[in-house]
């Protein structure tokens, strides 16, 4: 008897296992908000074909004023009709991406690109008959660090003018004793906004003083050629020639010794540590060292809060600009841990410029928080963001109120691929209420070989004649893109547009 009701038992155990969610015993394997990342970075390293797609719904088209009224279910027409398609592959020796644009379902705008050790080549259909080619090495190259001028530039910073400061630093310290000063708390407990404090480092910079070292600072890039000269080549891009940067050697020492006053004033610092040695606080007070000085006052707080299921981070700053303009602001970050395979992060931030004089203000505020929830096999999140501004001068006040809320899921496909969607609700209140609908999923690729159209334009080594020939077909590409986009309208479309008029 004994062993049937064991029998028995044991079975209707294995029926239960059998019939039961898997997602009730099984954990996810993965931190939430994780797994979009994760599994876009393997399945494309892994050779399978990224594809994804953006498409708009309109919801209400506010922003049409009665005398364009008609023309709202036409534009919501035309902007649910336009889709952008993307996709990307890493084919062993080479890698392929290409974005389109469509309009009710027919191409208007699309690039093609090939990226392999030998070149990078870019076809459109905006730019017919034409294949632009880049040389490998002008595209990989060296990284920013890498960069001559930039390893030269970092060097003199490290080998010279740090010297140049930490010689200051001894000679300050030795005189006024108080440019930074330890304090070690025997005992310290957290407060509401602040972690425990174990050191507290003081410094205090006098004007006097900081003066010298501006000086010295700018007397030094005055004689130093070869970082003059670096400086020039990494700002050439932007039509500064070694010229300029001789002319600001020149004239920075001039200014800084004849042009800037000393006050009265130094600044008062407080950094905050705990007994890690991390920085969990700051404090600071910034009176105008020099005169003249691009601000009157400036004040910074700054703290962290270590919770059981949270980091908090917050800070405070205001400046105050002289004739009644100041500008404040307010930041609070929160860092969720993960709990119960759930995460949930918060950001605030406000911001708010004065204009006493003309009788003005401008703020800004800014909300969003995160959601984040891993289950078996699914990663979702879910965000809000809330906007508003205001803007006010003599007694008139506007406001501007953005939200966007979001739902995201994330989950495998088999055992290679992916899939990911976001549904985004966006409201500017008294323009528009928009829907964007973001798809991406990973798939086997069939290798498709790459052909360049018409003549191939090496950009890196273009002939005069080339150069014409490319400028003259990017001049035509406003006019084409027109002509396809009015190609790919349907009729009905077109005709509401002649109507609203």
């Amino acid at each position: 008897m004994n062993r049937v009701f064991c029998k028995g038992t044991a079975l209707a155990l294995v029926l239960l296992l059998a019939f039961m969610p898997l997602a009730v015993w099984a954990e996810p394997d993965f931190d939430p908000g994780t797994l979009y990342a994760t599994l876009l970075e393997e399945t494309f390293e892994g050779g399978r074909l990224i594809e994804g797609r953006i498409t708009l719904q309109a919801n209400a088209l506010p922003f049409l004023n009665d005398e364009l009224k008609g023309l709202e279910e036409v534009a919501a027409e035309l902007i649910g009709g336009l889709e952008l398609r993307f996709s990307a592959v890493d084919d062993y020796d080479q890698k392929l991406y290409s974005l389109a644009l469509f309009a009710a379902g027919r191409e208007v705008a699309a690039f093609h690109v090939r990226e392999d050790a030998q070149s990078l080549r870019v076809t459109s259909n905006l730019l017919p008959g034409m294949t632009f080619s880049l040389p490998a090495e002008s595209l990989s190259g060296q990284s920013f660090m890498e960069n001559e001028d930039v390893v030269m530039l970092v060097a003199a910073a490290y080998l010279t003018y740090f010297a140049r400061i930490a010689a200051w630093v001894s000679e300050t310290e030795s005189e006024t004793e108080d440019l930074y000063v330890h304090e070690f708390l025997e005992e310290s407990e957290d407060t509401d906004t602040r972690d425990a404090v174990e050191r507290i480092q003081r410094s205090r910079v006098r004007s006097e003083h900081f003066k010298p070292l501006l000086r010295n600072l700018a007397d030094t890039f005055y004689i130093d050629e070869v970082s003059q000269q670096a400086l020039a080549n990494l700002l050439q891009p932007l039509g500064v020639t070694q010229a300029d940067v001789r002319r600001w050697a020149d004239e920075l020492p001039l200014l800084i010794a004849h042009q800037l006053e000393v006050t009265d004033a130094a600044t008062e610092f407080a950094f905050f540590y705990d007994d890690e040695g991390d920085v969990i606080g700051f404090d600071g007070v910034m009176p105008a060292l020099l005169d003249p000085f691009f601000f009157e006052e400036g004040s910074l707080t700054y703290s962290r809060k270590t919770n059981m299921d949270d980091v908090r981070h917050a800070a405070q700053g205001q400046m105050l600009f002289g004739e009644g303009r100041s500008l404040s602001g307010d930041l609070q970050i929160t860092y969720g841990e993960n709990i119960d395979d759930m995460r949930q992060d918060e950001m605030a931030i406000g911001l708010v410029y004065t204009d006493a004089a003309a009788n003005g203000e401008f703020r800004l505020i800014t909300t969003q928080q995160d959601l984040h929830l891993a289950q078996t096999d699914l990663d979702t999140c879910d965000s809000r963001l809330v906007i508003d501004v205001f803007f006010a001068e003599d007694g008139q006040e506007e406001h501007f109120h953005f939200e966007k809320t979001a739902h995201g899921e994330t989950k495998p496909v088999g055992e290679l691929d992916f899939a990911h969607s976001t549904v985004i609700d966006i409201d500017l209140v008294g323009v528009m209420s928009l829907t964007v609908r973001y798809e991406i999923g990973s798939s086997e690729y069939v290798s498709v070989p790459w052909e360049d159209v018409g003549q191939v334009y090496d950009l890196s080594a273009l002939t005069d004649a080339q150069t014409g020939e490319v400028m003259a077909a990017v001049t035509a590409v406003p006019f084409r893109l027109s002509m396809f986009f009015l190609a790919a309208l349907p009729p009905e479309v077109m005709q509401g547009f002649v109507a609203g008029e």
